[in-house]
């Protein structure tokens, strides 16, 4: 059986804010609020099954909010933020 690759959509990552406050109601935008409410012990076994998941959403929280509290990304510019930090 092949592993398959587990990730954010870019339309999850372009938008990743919205998922954290309640929007979707897909797998991905309810893993996204599920790694927002883990306390230290759960995010790490989280990680463990989702860690391209568990690694954007530290660098969204760290990074990637700042810039959309800033200015208004459009889609390349926010790509190669992502790109430059590895969680593209």
């Amino acid at each position: 059986m092949s592993e398959e690759k587990s990730d954010f959509s870019d339309y999850d990552k372009l938008k990743f804010g919205t998922l954290l406050y309640g929007n979707g109601d897909w797998f991905h935008a309810h893993l996204a609020r599920l790694i927002a409410k883990a306390d230290s012990d759960n995010k790490a076994l989280l990680e463990k099954a989702y860690p391209n998941e568990v690694r954007f959403y530290d660098w969204y929280i760290n990074i990637g909010v700042w810039h959309d509290s800033q200015v208004e990304l459009d889609n390349g510019t926010y790509k190669k933020l992502m790109k430059e930090a590895g969680v593209d």
